[in-house]
């Protein structure tokens, strides 16, 4: 792909050699060795400063590109020569100066991969690969797609730069090189498709047929399929998440176009199968990650990435980790939770029984976790049909999952305490499976509520007497789900700053062989 663009922008002529000059001419002081003996000086990943440019870059509104480039010069130049500051750099560049600065971040990363190849930090080769690959991630696509135009001679810059690093890193051993396709392609479309130069003496478009924001063109008299609706839905969203205060707007805006636009259910077989295809495992790995490491500000960023992908728009497990982290991430964020968890109730109430589907590996529309979520905090209650009055039941050999949605409501409108006593005040708890539901139940009240300690200590206690319920060969979905949980749970205390990490890591390691040998399948999400 990129010897088809090297063709049409450079024909015959050497397309590294103004390249190579530039670098000599302007990124020699960037490109030399941090010490004798150390030429690629420290690993800065845990370095103050450079925790500081991925918080920055992590934020979705309110980016501060030049405090990146700042802090990036005195890095490269001082302390580390590290792939991934040079791209931050980049993506700074191109924030902040257009396509001239992705440009001048191009030729910065080409300089150092020339100079120092494979010794350049991260150390890992996949890391290594990761870092440049980010290139070509939406969060840079999305960046590079919003601007104005494109310079013929920034072109050629970004074009030659790209081709010089891409030479080197074709070359290293082991794992393939680096996918920059969506970067090329997004170059080839540019260059296929120029934005005219107007005339003097043009007239003025009608605003009926084209409407400009700051240099996003939005023709409508283009649109002629679902498809491109939501593709110019993407980049408006983009370019909204890019404004301050524009989160919510791009939040909303690009659920509206993929919620309103369904009009019935997805077609499924009797067992609530779709055909659609599933999650990636490592997304769902990395959110569960980010949710455990209480990373909020990020998780709202996967999130909207994961939420244009594919048929991720029904995977409503996003939506909880969204509203979760919005309650979390402090303002603005965590005065939007109520808005948006009113837009997915809407939804759900409008396409009933959505939330029991699977996708065609499986996977639920809705884990365990999120079907609670709902029922608690993201369900329509028609209060003038009386639902709101159904009597609670008492026989706690009826339906487990109402109890649970009654428990639910009494925690959220009179407290923790009211529906632990509602709960422990249930007749008729005779049976061991009883018994166990209830503890499970509380457990998870527990953890619904923040109670994430006395959660654990039910759990673990559960834990410890399961053989005695004797449910692993009768029902293993229900040990899976009491093990899960209470893996989750030492995920999160052990990243805790006091926590006894030895302890939990050897608990969770533990946990996790036995969800293994229960289910290796889900297991693979932990």
């Amino acid at each position: 792909m990129l010897t088809n663009l090297l063709q049409a922008l450079f024909g015959s002529r050497d397309p590294q050699e103004g390249v190579k000059k530039r670098i000599q001419q302007h990124w020699q002081s960037w490109l030399v060795p941090i010490e004798g003996d150390n030429p690629t000086g420290i690993d800065p990943s845990y370095d103050d400063d450079f925790q500081l440019i991925k918080e920055e870059i992590a934020k979705l509104s309110g980016i501060d590109a030049a405090l990146i480039i700042e802090i990036s010069e005195k890095l490269l130049q001082k302390r580390t020569k590290d792939i991934r500051v040079a791209s931050y750099y980049a993506w700074a560049r191109l924030r902040l100066d257009g396509i001239s600065g992705l440009a001048d971040g191009l030729e910065l990363m080409a300089g150092l991969v020339a100079r120092y190849d494979t010794a350049l930090y991260p150390k890992r080769a996949e890391s290594k690969k990761s870092s440049i690959e980010w290139l070509a991630s939406s969060k840079f696509i999305d960046l590079l797609d919003v601007q104005n135009s494109f310079q013929h001679q920034d072109l050629e810059r970004a074009i030659s730069a790209l081709s010089l690093m891409v030479g080197y890193t074709n070359q290293w051993e082991g794992e393939l090189p680096p996918d920059l396709r969506g970067l090329i392609r997004l170059f080839e479309t540019r260059l296929e498709n120029p934005e005219p130069e107007p005339l003097p003496s043009a007239p003025v478009t009608p605003l009926t047929n084209t409407v400009s924001t700051n240099g996003l063109k939005v023709k409508t008299e283009d649109v002629r399929s679902l498809r491109e609706v939501l593709d110019q839905t993407r980049q408006i969203s983009a370019f909204l998440r890019e404004k301050p205060d524009g989160y919510l707007a791009a939040f909303r805006l690009i659920r509206s176009i993929r919620w309103d636009t369904v009009t019935a259910l997805p077609p499924h077989d009797t067992h609530y199968a779709t055909r659609l295809i599933a999650p990636r495992s490592e997304l769902k790995q990395h959110l569960n990650r980010l949710w455990l490491q209480q990373s909020w500000i990020e998780l709202l960023e996967q999130v909207e990435r994961a939420f244009s992908e594919a048929a991720n728009h029904f995977w409503l497990d996003l939506q909880r980790y969204a509203c979760d982290a919005m309650l979390n991430a402090g303002a603005p964020y965590s005065g939007w939770q109520e808005i948006c968890l009113t837009d997915v109730a809407l939804m759900l109430d409008r396409l009933k029984g959505l939330e029991r589907l699977t996708y065609s590996d499986g996977t639920p529309f809705a884990d365990d976790d999120t079907l609670n979520w709902i029922a608690s905090s993201a369900s329509i209650r028609h209060l003038d049909e009386g639902e709101s009055l159904a009597p609670i039941p008492v026989n706690v050999g009826g339906n487990w999952g109402e109890i649970e949605q009654q428990a639910m409501e009494i925690a959220g409108r009179d407290g923790l305490e009211s529906a632990f006593n509602w709960m422990n005040n249930l007749p008729d708890m005779v049976t061991d499976r009883q018994r166990y539901l209830h503890r499970m139940l509380l457990a998870r009240l527990a953890e619904q509520h923040g109670q994430r300690d006395m959660a654990f200590r039910l759990l673990n206690a559960l834990n410890r007497e399961c053989d005695n319920y004797r449910l692993t060969g009768w029902e293993p979905d229900l040990v899976f789900e009491l093990k899960s949980r209470l893996l989750k749970l030492v995920q999160q205390k052990s990243v805790l700053k006091d926590a006894d990490k030895t302890t939990l890591n050897k608990d969770a390691d533990q946990l996790l062989s036995e969800l293994t040998v229960l289910h290796p399948a889900r297991a693979l999400t932990f």
